[in-house]
């Protein structure tokens, strides 16, 4: 596996990374490009493209604040589903320094949604019960009810509470359109 790291929008890899995105989330749940682009100037956001048999496999847009590692997106191409290449590169992460690992899911309301979930608990992530919303991409948007599950588990809403804001005003609100 080979990880290329994205550092431009004029990278060779830029294209093939954005169609994914684009095709993987709903609009919703994504950001549009143009502010794809200017996020990708910030120092603490990391775009990775992982490829696999010279193949692109998968993409990886995380973030490196001060205590934690926020996965914003993480999407494996078709082909490249149900061969463990999802749990290769999780593992990679998960090595990064950090206190905390966290990332958003979807309520456990369909199979896909219940198997996200058993994917990031195989990988030692634990669902938080405090209620949480992902704060909208765009200013039309609602904010967006989610889970917030993390690596370790969150140990008291007071610790949650802090690791959130922290995540909404580095991730979410200075990038709002």
């Amino acid at each position: 596996m080979e990880l290329i790291k994205i550092l431009s929008t004029n990278d060779e890899h830029w294209i093939d990374v954005v169609d994914l995105y684009t095709a993987s989330f709903p609009e919703r749940e994504r950001r549009n490009v143009n502010t794809l682009e200017i996020v990708l100037t910030d120092k603490r956001f990391h775009a990775v493209k992982f490829v696999i048999n010279n193949g692109f496999a998968a993409l990886m847009f995380y973030w490196q604040l001060n205590n934690l590692v926020f996965l914003e997106h993480f999407a494996v191409t078709e082909n490249n589903r149900g061969k463990n290449y999802g749990k290769q590169m999780m593992e990679w992460l998960l090595k990064l320094p950090a206190t905390y690992f966290l990332l958003e899911v979807e309520h456990p309301f369909d199979d896909n949604s219940q198997r996200r979930i058993a994917f990031y608990e195989r990988l030692g992530f634990s669902t938080n019960h405090y209620e949480y919303f992902q704060p909208p991409y765009r200013v039309s948007d609602d904010p967006l009810p989610l889970l917030l599950m993390s690596k370790p588990e969150i140990e008291s809403e007071e610790r949650f509470q802090l690791l959130i804001r922290e995540l909404h005003e580095v991730v979410y609100d200075q990038f709002l359109l």
